[in-house]
């Protein structure tokens, strides 16, 4: 009877120590969530960053198209200005060789009012690309803020711990009745 005694002192002195080493643990894994936090803290910050960056390159981009599309308006009507001039002060019989030089200017801005179009449509996929990626960017923001990773919860895992240790005892061990009761006291006071 002395020896199962002394055994089960052992053994409970042996749970002692790993319910420390379960605490040490529970420290850790809380000085991991600040970590954590910071962290998500730091990214949440450089995703606002790069938001706003986004939001200025697009901004910029919108500008300078309205700018080329102003200044290639403003190019093809003074192109067309100067080509009605000269063939207004050339000869009737070169005035054929003229509407055929404005037709081929006509051609040329018809050609650059594409090239605009296509701009502009590489712009429009170019901004929606951007939208895309700002929106996803504001989602994962939203949700890194409303859902930050919680503290462990290590409330109720005492029962959880005391079958791992009776998983870990011989089958055929008698235990005196009290002992896990008392191990599962210690465990809900470590977690406190």
């Amino acid at each position: 009877m002395q020896a199962d005694v002394g055994w089960v002192e052992q053994e409970l002195n042996e749970v002692r120590g790993d319910c420390r080493v379960l605490k040490e643990e529970r420290d850790e894994a809380r000085a991991d969530y600040a970590k954590l936090l910071e962290s998500s803290t730091a990214v949440a910050d450089n995703l606002r960053e790069d938001i706003r960056q986004l939001r200025s390159q697009l901004e910029a981009d919108r500008a300078q198209l309205e700018a080329d599309r102003a200044q290639l308006e403003a190019d093809r009507a003074q192109v067309e200005a100067e080509l009605k001039k000269q063939l207004d002060l050339m000869p009737t019989e070169n005035h054929q060789d003229y509407d055929q030089l404005l037709e081929s200017s006509s051609a040329t801005i018809d050609n650059q009012r594409k090239v605009v179009a296509l701009l502009q449509s590489r712009l429009r996929e170019e901004r929606e690309k951007f939208e895309a990626q700002l929106a996803e960017l504001q989602q994962r923001l939203d949700a890194a803020e409303q859902n930050p990773d919680s503290a462990i919860d290590l409330s109720g895992k005492a029962g959880e711990v005391v079958n791992f240790f009776r998983t870990l005892l011989p089958k055929d061990t008698k235990l005196p009745k009290n002992t896990m009761t008392k191990l599962r006291e210690i465990l809900e006071t470590t977690e406190d």
